[in-house]
């Protein structure tokens, strides 16, 4: 049975005004309890998306830089963050790191429909805390260490990369890799949060 084509008029956006700014704030939240704090640096938005950004400040208490650059039919993506789990949360991927440090670069394919992120992050010395998927496959293999674990301190892993595509409410996981003194883990999949996702 053939499919109907994807309507892409939903990617587009309605463009607002364009702006260039320099700014100096004393907090942006980005998370419920979560912000970045003492944030200096410049932004330019052309009305449509983000083109240009350069910003410095502190995210629970240790540091954070975000490089947005213009190229040729698309932008290049630099954030760095000295707390890896704040970070994943106030991104939305998980609330289950703590710690650690986390680096990802990459570019928006301004080409393709809906601008989709492609990228790759890098991780270390962050623990795995109360993560309900991890604890049932752990359980599903009779493994107990890393499962106690995760009901404690936590599970350390000294080190995560895993490349990503992001686009919109749809996040999909290359071939990723973790590993610490305890576990090892790789895997891949797709987190989609748009209503009627399946």
């Amino acid at each position: 049975r053939s499919a109907k084509p994807r309507d892409r008029s939903a990617d587009r956006k309605e463009p607002g005004p364009a702006f260039a700014a320099r700014v100096r704030i004393d907090r942006i939240w980005v998370a419920e309890t979560d912000g970045i704090d003492a944030v200096s640096g410049s932004l330019v938005h052309d009305g449509t998306d983000w083109r240009d950004i350069d910003l410095d400040g502190r995210l629970a208490d240790k540091e954070f830089k975000l490089r947005l650059v213009p190229e040729a039919g698309g932008r290049t993506l630099a954030m760095r963050a000295g707390d890896a789990g704040v970070a994943f949360k106030a991104l939305g991927i998980t609330e289950n790191i703590r710690g650690g440090e986390v680096e990802i670069t990459g570019r928006f394919d301004d080409g393709q429909p809906g601008s989709p992120l492609i990228a790759r992050a890098e991780a270390k010395n962050f623990r795995l805390v109360k993560a309900p998927v991890m604890a049932k496959l752990l359980s599903i293999a009779s493994i107990t260490g890393p499962l106690t674990l995760l009901d404690g301190d936590g599970i350390g892993f000294v080190r995560l990369e895993a490349p990503f595509r992001m686009e919109g409410e749809r996040l999909e996981i290359g071939k990723g890799r973790a590993y610490g003194g305890a576990l090892g883990v790789t895997g891949e999949g797709v987190v989609d949060s748009r209503p009627g996702a399946r």
